[in-house]
């Protein structure tokens, strides 16, 4: 009997320290959780005197918020940051401003001036409809996919992107991003329109945009004519050999997604490959570089302070959890995602003292590069969250 006793005390004590042990592992998770909360907040707080005309934080420097007006790529980030800090917390006050901020970009159903309606649209109406669905936010979203859809040319077989410059037919890989708008109208209103224009880009920029190693172009430009390739190049990236770390990413999030869309094989198989050369070529254990093949890569001043470009592994290990759960592929996750949890741990003053007055020009970009992906990372380790039918932008 006494040695029974012994046993039942000592599992206890087993268990006590495993749960211990367990919450101090998570300790990141909550701080990480309640700082984005506070600083969104902050930050709502903050410019609640501003005009709808221009209200979207985009990043800050010198102690000053730089604000966009709804036509900006980014304008879709703030409120897509509050829906998600939101389903963590559960605290009303970040859906309301949610939808505030949401709300303020209505009038972008209609805009055709740019491809990036899905990062504007879908990080906002679209966890809206999620979590606190308003009555014409699917409409909202379906004018949206459709003023997409006006930018993409049969000729060519790709939205086009930007409408500045000497290209003849810019597409660049961001627009990836863009896609996943197009799939759910399509289940939204049984119009195959929408899916067949989101695949016919996935597939040429899967031949035009990558080279045998699977790096990234950002930039293929095509004849609007006739469809072939005039350049490939860079805008943002260190050269037009090299790989543009941001663009890399944004390779891995498009073609995972298409993936769950379509179950096309050769989708999942082309984002494993430039996973593999993000993990394979980069040292995590320094952070995440501008451009993945040249990492001495500066263009602006932020970048001499801290070069590392913390969005490519926080949208790089998003997607992989989810391609390591759909085929089992062996990919070195945890190489990778030791580095991620302490870039957003309370020793790292670069994200912690966002929303303070820290003038540090290593904030500068945060909020548009950094808020957003980290939320979509932190859910991840909240399986217990509705929503997981979901995928892309809004998991």
């Amino acid at each position: 009997m006494k040695n029974k006793l012994l046993l039942a005390v000592g599992s206890m004590a087993l268990l006590t320290a495993c749960d211990a042990s367990k919450g101090n592992e998570m300790a990141w998770f909550d701080h990480a959780v309640k700082t984005s909360g506070h600083q969104l907040l902050y930050m709502a707080e903050q410019l609640k005197n501003e005009p709808d005309t221009a209200c979207f934080p985009r990043s800050i420097k010198e102690g000053k918020y730089r604000l966009e007006h709804p036509t900006d790529w980014t304008s879709g980030f703030y409120p897509g940051s509050m829906w998600l800090a939101y389903e963590l917390t559960g605290d009303e006050a970040l859906a309301k401003e949610a939808r505030k901020y949401t709300d303020r970009l209505q009038d972008m159903q209609y805009y055709t001036g740019n491809h990036d309606l899905g990062f504007m649209m879908f990080c906002s109406y679209g966890q809206g409809i999620r979590l606190k669905p308003e009555p014409t936010d699917s409409l909202i979203l379906i004018h949206s996919s459709e003023s997409l859809c006006s930018r993409f040319r049969p000729e060519v077989g790709l939205i086009r992107s930007w409408d500045f410059g000497d290209w003849s037919y810019p597409v660049i890989i961001d627009n990836m991003m863009n896609l996943e708008m197009l799939f759910w109208a399509s289940e939204q209103t049984n119009n195959p329109k929408y899916r067949e224009i989101a695949i016919s880009h996935a597939d040429k920029t899967l031949k035009n945009h990558f080279r045998e190693d699977m790096t990234s172009y950002h930039v293929v430009s095509y004849l609007a004519d006739s469809g072939e390739v005039e350049s490939k190049g860079t805008f943002q990236g260190y050269a037009d050999s090299s790989a543009w770390a941001r663009g890399q990413a944004w390779g891995v999030y498009g073609y995972t997604m298409c993936y769950r869309f379509t179950k096309q094989q050769s989708y999942l198989d082309a984002a494993h490959k430039i996973a593999r050369f993000i993990i394979d070529q980069h040292p995590f254990n320094r952070g995440q570089f501008r451009d993945i093949t040249n990492h001495d890569f500066i263009r602006t001043p932020y970048l001499a302070n801290d070069i590392r470009n913390r969005q490519t592994p926080l949208f790089s290990q998003r997607l992989l959890f989810r391609s390591r759960h759909n085929t089992r592929v062996d990919v070195k996750l945890k190489r990778s995602s030791r580095f991620i949890v302490p870039l957003y741990s309370d020793q790292s003053p670069a994200y912690s003292h966002l929303g303070s007055s820290n003038t540090d020009t290593r904030v500068r970009r945060i909020v548009y590069c950094r808020q957003h992906p980290l939320l979509q990372y932190l859910k991840k380790f909240r399986p217990d969250l509705p929503g997981s039918q979901f995928y892309g932008l809004l998991t």
